[in-house]
């Protein structure tokens, strides 16, 4: 996958590029026309750099869009254990929860 397509026009000369902010990888790079060296390597280094920021911004939107309102890793984990406690309570209390050990439950035991 590719963050992002930058196409410079300079002096006719046109040069898409595009390029993997995870693989750290131009995926595309394609000049129609002439353009000194010098002039090739600066467009490439700003492609980049907008290939990047473009990579942070789709982030962030996305994060912020699909898990803005979810509770963190560490919180997630956390309220999974304490209802999972909860729950093995309260089937303890009740005696028909498994125990530690046993694969059977305490009907299966009657």
């Amino acid at each position: 996958a590719f963050d992002g397509i930058f196409s410079f026009r300079i002096n006719d000369c046109d040069l898409p590029v595009a390029y993997s902010s995870r693989a750290k990888q131009i995926t595309l790079l394609q000049m129609d026309g002439d353009l000194p060296i010098k002039d090739v390597k600066e467009v490439i280094k700003l492609a980049i750099k907008g290939c990047e920021q473009i990579y942070k911004e789709q982030k962030r939107a996305l994060t912020e869009r699909w898990m803005g309102s979810l509770p963190s890793k560490k919180n997630l984990l956390e309220n999974l254990h304490l209802t999972n406690a909860k729950d093995a309570e309260m089937s303890r209390e009740k005696g028909n929860g498994r125990h530690e050990g046993s694969s059977k439950t305490a009907e299966d035991k009657e």
